[in-house]
């Protein structure tokens, strides 16, 4: 976001969340392709191809213990033009979202859906970490139950083997292209660098944390401080 402000100022971030039904641990794969295949139909749309400047999109899968059920849903952050806000042929409320959703994933009922805008300031990065850091989260599958945790760990685990769980697109990857930035190389506590070493953010707060599968107990042991 950084180098996107760069590039193009006058970009505003949204937050939008497409859902489906909840499904059955057996429906997973199912579900999990007919998200994607919907978010592929939805960016080939005319309309947001047009709107949409950029965008970074990630996968949620929350568990409903009570009805033993899955989840999946797409958070994902659009880069739109100032027109989004003050034209109303451009602009889309919740109601417009179900309707194109609907349409991209070919369900037969409205989905619920979810948009609003963050980062109207100047500090648009910072907003947009805020957002994000809730997207992909630990508490989604380790539980204080180790054989639930053992479970949903299963259960994700097949249903994810091979998918991409996040994807950038228009500008944002362009410029995440640019800046090369790799995580196994560049990890350094409170700091982002791209590979030539640049400090990209020194104001990030932090969590350390350390998840290792233990064999012969079955179970995840969490080592780490923050």
């Amino acid at each position: 976001m950084d180098g996107v402000q760069k590039e193009r100022q006058d970009l505003q971030p949204v937050f939008l969340t497409l859902t489906m039904r909840n499904c059955s641990a057996a429906e997973m794969n199912g579900t999990l392709d007919a998200i994607f295949k919907g978010w592929n139909q939805l960016m080939a749309n005319k309309r947001m191809k047009r709107l949409i400047a950029g965008y970074f999109r990630a996968l949620e899968i929350t568990y409903n213990e009570q009805e033993d059920t899955y989840h999946p849903h797409i958070h994902a952050i659009l880069l739109m033009p100032p027109s989004y806000f003050t034209t109303p042929k451009d602009y889309m409320g919740i109601m417009d979202w179900v309707k194109v959703w609907r349409k991209a994933a070919k369900l037969d009922y409205d989905p619920s859906c979810d948009i609003r805008a963050i980062g109207t300031g100047s500090d648009k990065s910072g907003a947009v970490a805020e957002v994000a850091k809730y997207t992909l989260k630990s508490t989604d599958y380790l539980k204080d139950d180790e054989k639930l945790t053992d479970k949903l760990v299963s259960e994700f685990g097949k249903a994810i083997k091979g998918r991409r769980l996040y994807a950038y697109g228009g500008i944002m990857k362009e410029v995440a292209k640019q800046l090369d930035i790799d995580a196994k190389d560049n990890f350094t506590p409170g700091e982002i660098r791209d590979k030539a070493g640049n400090i990209l953010r020194k104001d990030i707060d932090y969590i350390l944390s350390n998840y290792r599968w233990n064999v012969g107990l079955t179970r995840y042991d969490y080592e780490g401080q923050g």
